[in-house]
């Protein structure tokens, strides 16, 4: 080999992320967007500017395609790779491999929801079950979500009886602090909505209460979801090495 064809690599240091690490970044990350929120009622009530220039709508819980929309997609994303990974890379019983893909894919249907369906907020108008939720209509989705959800929780239960108790604990509580707030706070949501159809601003300022507990909700469930996976990559005392080598013809 000729002295021009020598390949140099420069190594650098690798990052070292431990599950600590982890849940420190995704605190910060709550942290971000929930004070982006407050941020934005405090102009919305405070200063009353429902827009201004676009700065409350970008960093509000409750519109599309803002800040708090991106990182919620970037969390569930996240996670559902790391399922996936699980299901494809560690595990060897066709079984628990089918349970790792099963959450991954339900993980990645909301993080597409979360960034370009919102299937479920026009589910309700697309069945049209007028009144089953006694008045409650665009959150009848609910009631189609629900029997699904039981359906995949049944068919995980054997998965989910093979994972570590801390796993298991883990996903129990990411789970219910989920559902809490994207089922239980969105009904109430729908209160709000209807209890301010007078337009009063003490009525529209109880939504975005409700908004805020629902996202806030939704967001920390996930984030458990997402730490508990990380840790189990990682394993007992374990990390994650991150390292970039950098390859060039001298």
């Amino acid at each position: 080999m000729s002295k021009s064809d020598t390949v140099a690599r420069e190594h650098f240091p690798p990052a070292i992320i431990t599950p600590r690490k982890f849940r420190t970044l995704l605190t910060y990350g709550f942290l971000v967007v929930l004070f982006g929120h407050f941020f934005a009622l405090f102009l919305k009530f405070g200063m009353g500017w429902d827009t201004a220039r676009g700065v409350t709508l970008f960093f509000h819980f409750d519109n599309e395609n803002n800040l708090p929309t991106l990182y919620s997609f970037i969390l569930i994303a996240s996670t559902a790779i790391m399922a996936f990974m699980f299901g494809f890379l560690r595990i060897d019983t066709l079984w628990q491999r089918a349970g790792w893909v099963i959450l991954g894919a339900v993980m990645a249907f909301l993080a597409l929801d979360e960034m370009l369906l919102q299937f479920h907020e026009g589910l309700g108008d697309l069945i049209e079950l007028e009144g089953a939720l006694g008045g409650f209509q665009q959150f009848d989705w609910i009631i189609i979500v629900l029997p699904i959800l039981l359906v995949f929780l049944i068919l995980l239960l054997p998965w989910f009886l093979k994972l570590d108790r801390q796993s298991q604990i883990l996903f129990v509580i990411g789970g219910t602090v989920f559902v809490a707030g994207s089922v239980g706070f969105e009904v109430v949501g729908g209160r709000a909505i209807i209890m301010s159809e007078h337009g009063t601003m003490k009525m529209n300022f109880w939504y975005d209460m409700a908004v805020t507990a629902e996202e806030s909700l939704e967001i920390i469930g996930m984030s458990i979801f997402s730490y508990a996976l990380f840790k189990r990559w990682c394993g007992t005392d374990g990390a994650l090495s991150v390292g970039i080598v950098r390859s060039a013809q001298t």
